[in-house]
């Protein structure tokens, strides 16, 4: 029971990484569109 606990936590926290990683992406993704857009209309 305890080592299918661990094994849950540590995929849960692969899990949440890898969303992470992706939230990550986009956010620098639609940062940088943001700042290419400001730049090309100034």
């Amino acid at each position: 029971m305890l080592l299918n606990k661990t094994k849950l936590k540590e995929s849960l926290l692969n899990l949440s990484v890898e969303l992470l990683g992706d939230f990550l992406m986009i956010a620098i993704a639609l940062v940088m569109g943001y700042y290419a857009k400001v730049f090309f209309l100034m």
